[in-house]
């Protein structure tokens, strides 16, 4: 699955009920976890999101913050 322009595996775990996503080709692991199908798009964005913030903040010398 495409999202933002990146790659994510997305696996359903049916003993949880729960859609497990892990973006690849990506140096870190990203992890995001959904509870509807129609959900991921949105729940890998954020993680997404998150992840290449926190990166820039680095970047940036602001520590993450």
């Amino acid at each position: 699955m495409l999202i933002n322009g990146y790659e994510a595996v997305v696996e359903f775990e049916p003993v949880t009920g729960i859609y497990h996503g892990e973006f690849t080709g990506i140096t870190d692991q990203i992890d995001f976890y959904a509870t509807d199908e129609a959900q991921v798009p949105a729940k890998g964005g954020r993680a997404l999101a998150m992840f290449l913030h926190q990166g820039e903040c680095r970047r940036n010398g602001a520590g993450g913050q």
